[in-house]
């Protein structure tokens, strides 16, 4: 299922592909090797993973205070 992912993310050729409109985080190998495998760790990471936010999470008073006021 990742491999999928990664694949439509950086495409068949992993990070060695050409860039192109429909996969840009297609990342020549030769000129930037590191670059690249950061590209596709990140692209790897991203489709294996999910991370949440704890803050995201939660609503301050004021925030909720002013939802339930006039202006919401």
């Amino acid at each position: 299922m990742a491999a999928e992912c990664v694949e439509g993310a950086v495409g068949a050729g992993g990070a060695g592909g050409a860039a192109r409109a429909d996969r840009p985080f297609a990342a020549p190998r030769r000129p930037a090797p590191a670059l690249a495998e950061a590209i596709l760790g990140e692209a790897r990471r991203q489709c294996a993973s999910l991370q949440l936010i704890a803050a995201a999470n939660f609503t301050s008073p004021a925030v909720l205070a002013a939802v339930g006021s006039p202006l919401a």
